[in-house]
């Protein structure tokens, strides 16, 4: 199975449950057995597809010409006839097949048989003079949800860059007339704001690019989502050894909690202690980060709990918002499950920090003097040098579900 067809059956389960779900929203009434069973097999599906496509693409390989030609739908060219000196411009435009030239000329010549059939349909016969076109937009493949860029706190970077951080403060105390104050001091750390290169391949022959208007606009567009989904990948559970620094294990340890008696693993109560975890000077730009599937699982916790006329869970103006916080979708973020850390909530904006050096913009550079420019093909190299790093941990919790 193809990472397409996975990507369509992860979206299918995810979009089948959320449908049972808003279904019972609005109605203010509790799933059927039916609905139950139904959103329950699609999320068990969804979770069970996630770690496959990420499988697959890690051991993806690079696409070859052919096969760019099939995503872009761009035809193979065939050699044009020539002059009978073979000398000289092209006698036919590349629309037109060798098979329609010769009976066209015996047509006007006639000095053989007419089947010059002037209609479409016909393999050999003129059909092929119907021009082929190709649409100058190329359709991409669906970008996967990815948030943290856009939460976090992003700087242009010249160097490493050191950073300072307070990592227990002193305690101030009562002092009684006369007596000497308690003397303390903060204890002080830092972490450094480094740069690691992420980088892209790309290997496309000279006719594609002629035969796709606006190919070069495509291909930025894809490599720019290839970026954001790697990117976030490490901003979530990178090592932050010669990688960037992801968030799970390294900012607040929040709760840890178990599911609710009707077995949803985040109940309506986890999300209101891990809302309670966070300190109040956070919450003016807080927000909540978890995968799609979570929070349809939260939903499910919801309509089970009967807070039907003042749902934890709801969409105002085109934004899904937890508790009355906004809501980011990032597909790196775990699903749901024992020991797992499936929700995060702070203020990401003062929490993480991005460095980009250079700055944010995707780097090309186009090889056309490679070894592989005299087989007709043009290399272009996408990069972007970039780090993360958790500045603030106290500024975002998480939620781990209890392990047994």
């Amino acid at each position: 199975m193809t990472i397409q067809e996975m990507q369509v059956q992860l979206d299918h389960a995810l979009s089948t449950a959320e449908t049972c779900l808003s279904a019972a929203e609005r109605q203010k009434r509790n799933l059927t057995d039916y609905e139950r069973q139904v959103v329950d097999s699609n999320l068990k599906a969804a979770d069970a597809l996630k770690p496959r496509i990420t499988e697959a693409k890690a051991n993806a390989r690079t696409r070859t010409t052919a096969e760019l030609r099939a995503v872009v739908g761009a035809p193979t060219r065939q050699p044009l006839p020539t002059s009978p000196s073979g000398k000289g411009e092209p006698r036919l435009p590349n629309t037109l097949s060798l098979e329609y030239h010769e009976a066209f000329h015996n047509k006007l010549s006639n000095s053989g048989p007419v089947s010059a059939a002037l209609y479409e349909a016909v393999s050999t016969t003129g059909g092929t003079a119907v021009p082929v076109i190709v649409n100058g937009k190329a359709v991409p493949l669906a970008p996967q949800d990815s948030a943290i860029r856009r939460l976090a706190t992003c700087i242009s970077t010249k160097s490493d860059i050191r950073n300072p951080q307070v990592l227990t403060r002193a305690t101030a105390a009562l002092k009684a007339e006369t007596s000497a104050f308690a003397v303390a001091q903060q204890t002080l750390g830092s972490f450094t704001l480094s740069a690691y290169l992420i980088g892209l391949q790309v290997s496309a022959s000279l006719e594609l690019f002629e035969d796709v208007d606006l190919f070069n606009t495509f291909l930025v567009a894809d490599a720019a989502s290839t970026f954001l989904e790697v990117e976030e990948s490490f901003f979530v559970s990178g090592s932050g050894n010669d990688q960037p620094q992801g968030l799970l294990g390294n900012v607040g340890t929040g709760v840890t909690t178990e599911p609710d008696t009707a077995g949803n693993l985040v109940s309506v109560d986890a999300i209101w202690a891990l809302i309670a975890s966070l300190k109040d000077t956070y919450h003016a730009t807080a927000s909540f980060l978890l995968s799609r599937s979570t929070a349809l699982g939260i939903r499910r916790a919801q309509i089970g709990s009967g807070t039907y006329y003042e749902p934890i869970f709801h969409r105002e103006n085109g934004v899904d918002l937890l508790a009355g916080f906004p809501v980011a979708y990032s597909s790196q973020m775990p699903t749901a499950a024992r020991s797992g850390t499936p929700v995060l909530f702070g203020a990401f904006d003062r929490g993480y920090l991005i460095g980009d050096r250079q700055g944010p913009a995707l780097l090309a550079k186009v090889l056309d003097q490679a070894a592989s420019a005299a087989s007709g093909l043009r290399d272009i190299l996408f990069f972007r040098r970039t780090d993360g790093r958790v500045k603030d941990a106290q500024a975002i919790q998480s939620l781990t579900v209890a392990a047994s």
